[in-house]
């Protein structure tokens, strides 16, 4: 076979093997291996995807399943997640068996059934576009979260020793980055030989002038201790799950017994930063009174920078068993928390605009623009070539550029006014609405009770059948 790779890439990705891609990437063509764009031609194909959510297996399967209707010859190669999933595996590996499929979680895996050597490289910094490093502290996860399929894969959780992140942050800094992003799928399970999180990040706060974005935080896990770490200035981005304010439906969702007041005691302790936390919508135990009683939670408290989704059960988990609301209800219930937080977020950003407000340049693009996290917890948008990550300046936001931007829902003012023409909060308020209720209407597995519930295998296998006579 030609000694050419291609990469079947998923839409969406939580990056957690970012380092391991690269690895591998950069040793095929360090070997001389040339990438193509051509699957049919390819000795090697490798699929990335992610396989979480039931859209993400169901992109996954269509994926396999075209390239066994092209009749590649190339070795398939399925990494991450993808191939820890051993219902799925099996499943493609019987289904689709004119493909010649191959698994690996490591890059030691992947050059082994590739039959050619690999020897582990010195540490090296994952960079991003925006110009930050990725680094991941830990893999895996041990809490059983009943919404979640990383509870039920073979993926045996494992940090990632103490002295190695440092190495590889202090390489970043020598090669000019700034912002390090410290990834997980929980951050605070960290532990390596009786080193915990608050060592961790204790640690790194010793390496001058860095900031970081932390993800994975469980907030029924996270501890006084890593509060006040998280306080200091240079965490400047904080991801950690949410779910629910209401302790019946987190019982259900098996993320952890907390009241509504320490959960508020946390986001208040942390304001100021960039917090991405979601809550989950059309969940077991979320009837009409505590649907309430959380939009007025989330009201009274002011807490904009939530964003949204809803129950998708993943065949497989315990919540495709569980008793949840209807899809219309779910639907309903979606729409009008979307229009809670996106009411907040109008009054907060309008509470902004036209005076200074001082921040920290967050990211520099090159080509010329600059996002500044401001003291209150929001990111300005600015035109220009001088900016450094790092930096504190001062900004006066004259216009909202997105109440409801990126993947993380992120509210984005801009210094420039608005130009004629463009669109405004009303309208933009109204499009946010109808995406949440096409998205809900697009997935046939949304809210209901018991509408997955049955076995991956039992799914993958018809999902796959269902394919094949198309």
């Amino acid at each position: 076979m030609p000694r050419t790779y291609c990469i079947i890439e998923a839409t969406s990705n939580c990056g957690a093997h970012y380092e391991c891609w690269q690895k591998i990437t950069k040793r095929l063509e360090a070997e001389g291996w040339r990438k193509t764009k051509k699957v049919r031609s390819s000795g090697i194909i490798l699929v990335k995807q992610c396989c979480m959510t039931t859209e993400e297996l169901n992109e996954a399967m269509d994926s396999l399943v075209q390239l066994s209707k092209e009749k590649v010859q190339g070795r398939v190669f399925l990494g991450e997640c993808l191939s820890r999933t051993k219902e799925l595996v099996e499943v493609v590996k019987k289904k689709l068996a004119n493909l010649k499929i191959f698994q690996f979680t490591t890059p030691e895996e992947f050059f082994s059934q590739l039959g050619e050597p690999y020897e582990e490289a010195s540490v090296t910094p994952t960079i991003l576009q925006d110009g930050s490093a990725i680094i991941n502290i830990s893999y895996g996860c041990n809490r059983k979260c009943t919404f979640c399929k990383v509870a039920y894969m073979d993926y045996k959780f494992q940090s990632v020793p103490m002295s190695e992140i440092v190495e590889t942050v202090k390489m970043a800094q020598q090669q000019g980055v700034k912002r390090v992003v410290l990834n997980a799928m929980n951050s605070t399970e960290y532990n390596d030989q009786g080193k915990r999180l608050p060592d961790l990040l204790r640690t790194l706060l010793e390496i001058p002038d860095m900031l970081y974005q932390l993800n994975g935080i469980v907030l029924a896990e996270l501890t006084d201790e890593t509060i006040e770490l998280l306080r200091n200035p240079r965490f400047v981005y904080l991801q950690m799950e949410l779910q629910s304010f209401i302790p019946a439906v987190r019982e259900k969702m098996g993320v952890g017994e907390m009241t509504k007041e320490r959960i508020l005691s946390i986001f208040k302790r942390l304001q100021g930063k960039m917090i991405a936390s979601n809550v989950m919508t059309g969940y077991c135990r979320e009837n009409d009174a505590n649907f309430r009683e959380q939009l007025e939670i989330i009201e009274q408290n002011n807490l904009h920078f939530l964003s949204v989704n809803f129950l998708v059960p993943t065949p497989g988990t315990k919540a495709a068993s569980l008793h949840n609301p209807s899809t219309e209800k779910a639907k309903k219930r979606l729409v009008e928390l979307t229009e809670v937080l996106l009411n907040l977020r109008l009054k907060f950003a309008e509470d902004m605009i036209g005076k200074e407000q001082t921040g920290i340049v967050y990211a520099a693009c090159k080509r010329g623009e600059a996002l500044v996290l401001c003291d209150k917890g929001a990111f300005v948008s600015v035109r220009g070539n001088n900016f450094e990550v790092g930096q504190r300046i001062t900004v006066v936001p004259m216009s909202i550029k997105g109440l409801f931007v990126t993947e993380q829902q992120s509210l984005i003012l801009s210094t420039e006014a608005k130009r004629e023409g463009e669109m405004d909060e009303e309208r933009a308020m109204k499009m946010m609405i109808s995406i949440s209720k096409m998205r809900m209407e697009n997935e046939e597995t949304c809210g209901g009770f018991n509408i997955m519930d049955m076995s991956l295998t039992k799914y993958c296998e018809g999902y796959i059948t269902k394919l094949l006579k198309k």
